[in-house]
């Protein structure tokens, strides 16, 4: 059904239904409904959120937003019988779409838990809509190429432990390949909208499509030890550099560099951050997994400048200093020139950015894998490896999380034949 006709006498009064909507200074008949994006309507939600979502819990502020036709719009939000007003700006006249302003809602830090109705009236237009089943809880971004949207069908163990895809709080959500040439402030659509997880959702028959393996396997084994609601939105392209992923600003301070045009993945510069990146980056979330690069290996000059800038610009535009996980560039059989200066240089950022950690992938190679060495199906091990390093670093969990890791060396010759290299590991990285 696309609407659901709930009876209102006056505020707090509980409707027919057991739903308390206080505040709402409505005396009549009340048509709420489902549909949350329709271009008819005229105030609609951002593509981002919908039914079955996850919310950013405590201590952040959630917010949801969307888009008006007129300039006057006066909205309001209903979260467990509190009622909030929507910031309303006006859009520059630029923007080429069919609404004149941008509606937002922040809702006070809260728990984890749910399920949870919002319910949205916009006053000027007598229109309404409810958003069903939303929980808060922590929300991951998962972001990168090929290796991100490795799928779980595509895994060892996705065949293997079918039966433990089940997770009615763990919701998952796919974007899909999309590319403009401009900052747009919606998607134009979107893979997988919002779902709980299950077999249906998780095993996709179709390879590289949703939903990606490590983003899964962080998310579910996070799920299982923290008891709370997790949410994943999954935005990966195959084949695609870094050029595409950050801003045009970056590519400002960075420069151009040439690159072929490959029919099957996006080389145009910004095209993924303008359609699959900005429209959400603002949503409060609990960090990024990131993985990505073997499309970038002849180019690590460009990337040590455009990465730093790509993790910075999405804090700026977060405004907040967002948890990034980066995944270590898998084992390749065949010998490449420049794979082992890349690892070096990703290690180089965790050591220097903050609040950036390392997923080592060094020891994970699948040499028989179908779709390449480069594609190993071990994404169960990565998106555990993950986990534990947000459980350390986020959560605050004491638990170690990597091998011994080395603090400086010394090298001795002793004969002409005989090299001694004498290693110190960092004290906490040993016990």
């Amino acid at each position: 059904a696309s609407v659901l006709i709930i009876g209102v006498l006056y505020m707090n009064v509980r409707s027919s239904h057991g739903i308390e909507l206080g505040g709402l200074d409505l005396t009549e008949e009340i048509i709420f409904s489902d549909i949350l994006h329709s271009s008819k309507s005229y105030f609609r939600l951002a593509a981002i959120f919908n039914h079955h979502m996850v919310l950013q819990r405590e201590p952040d502020q959630s917010v949801i937003w969307g888009w008006c036709r007129i300039c006057d719009c006066d909205i309001k939000a209903t979260l467990n019988n509190e009622v909030y007003a929507a910031v309303v700006t006006p859009l520059p006249e630029s923007h080429g779409e069919d609404f004149e302003t941008k509606w937002s809602v922040s809702f006070p830090p809260q728990e984890a838990g749910g399920p949870h109705s919002i319910y949205l009236s916009c006053a000027t237009t007598n229109e309404h809509l409810q958003i069903k089943d939303v929980y808060f809880g922590d929300v991951y971004t998962c972001v990168g190429q090929s290796n991100m949207l490795f799928n779980v069908a595509q895994t060892f163990e996705g065949r293997e432990k079918q039966e433990t895809f089940n997770f009615p709080l763990l919701r998952v959500m796919s974007i899909g390949r999309l590319e403009s040439d401009k900052e747009e402030l919606d998607l134009s659509s979107v893979e997988l909208p919002w779902q709980p997880a299950s077999k249906q959702v998780i095993m996709h028959a179709e390879l590289w499509t949703y939903f990606s393996a490590t983003c899964w396997y962080f998310g579910k084994s996070l799920h299982e030890e923290l008891g709370i609601p997790v949410g994943l939105i999954a935005s990966a392209v195959n084949g695609s550099p870094l050029q595409p992923w950050v801003s045009a600003d970056v590519m400002e301070e960075c420069g151009r560099e040439e690159r072929s045009s490959v029919e099957c993945c996006p080389t145009q510069d910004s095209v993924c951050w303008n359609a699959m990146l900005n429209p959400f980056v603002q949503l409060p979330i609990a960090g990024v997994i990131f993985y990505q690069g073997e499309s970038n290996l002849y180019g690590a000059t460009w990337y040590e400048c455009g990465f730093p800038l790509f993790v910075d610009s999405w804090r700026t535009r977060a405004q907040k200093q967002v948890v990034f996980l980066v995944c270590e560039l898998a084992p390749m059989f065949a010998p490449h020139p420049y794979v082992e200066e890349f690892r070096l240089m990703q290690a180089g950022f965790a050591a220097h950015i903050s609040d950036l950690f390392l997923i080592t992938t060094i020891d994970l190679g699948d040499y028989g894998s179908p779709y390449g060495d480069l594609h190993p199906r071990t994404k169960e091990d990565v998106g555990f490896r993950g986990k534990n390093i947000a459980l350390k670093e986020i959560y605050g969990y004491d638990i170690k999380v990597l091998g011994p890791t080395m603090k400086e060396y010394q090298v001795f010759v002793q004969q002409e034949s005989i090299i001694t290299i004498q290693i110190t590991y960092q004290e906490e990285s040993i016990g």
